[in-house]
């Protein structure tokens, strides 16, 4: 089968945008997640196939993998459906992602990066304008930071039938480990 005829045969795929807008992660449930409790081989195997599904595009902006210099490779990104009243974040799907939109999302693991120099500020704002040209242009809005109603300790990352409790017992555990100014996504 030739390459042409692969690709034909690729089941065809829509942007989604609004996965720049879906609520961020609540901080009990930092530094666990799918790849993190399943193991790298279950990650590996989720994130290419997310990767194949959209034809290695982005599924936010629909750049192209290895078109751009900011898009050189796609980042696999969780996607959860969230109950901040019963502390409840089950994984729903894998999603692919260029670096700009990846890095949109998590704004303040992005500001922490570039506040520690792992990123410029040029390249900090190139973020913030590539993701905001897109929630304009697809007329979104960004969540809001949800204020959790559940106890930290009640907290589950839930994968199917298996939950998992935080990472951190505490707040004071997080911050003592990842410092106050990791407290936004």
């Amino acid at each position: 089968m030739t390459i042409a005829r692969k690709v034909a045969d690729l089941p065809k795929w829509k942007p989604w945008p609004q996965v720049l807008c879906l609520p961020p992660m609540p901080l009990p449930m930092h530094g666990i997640a799918p790849r993190v409790v399943l193991g790298g081989q279950w990650w590996d195997a989720v994130r290419f196939a997310a990767y194949r599904s959209t034809n290695f595009h982005c599924i936010s902006c629909s750049t192209r993998r290895g078109s751009t210099d900011w898009c050189r490779w796609l980042e696999g990104h969780e996607v959860y459906d969230i109950d901040y009243l019963m502390g409840r974040m089950t994984y729903q799907q894998t999603v692919p992602l260029c670096q700009r939109c990846h890095k949109f999302i998590h704004f303040g693991y992005a500001r922490v990066m570039m506040e520690e120099g792992i990123i410029t500020f040029d390249e900090w704002n190139a973020i913030q304008d590539h993701g905001q040209r897109l929630i304009t242009k697809y007329k979104l809005q960004k969540a809001d930071m949800q204020r959790w109603s559940a106890e930290w300790r009640d907290w589950r990352l839930v994968i199917g039938d298996q939950e998992y409790p935080p990472l951190f017992a505490s707040l004071d555990e997080y911050q003592e480990t990842y410092g106050k100014k990791h407290n936004l996504t």
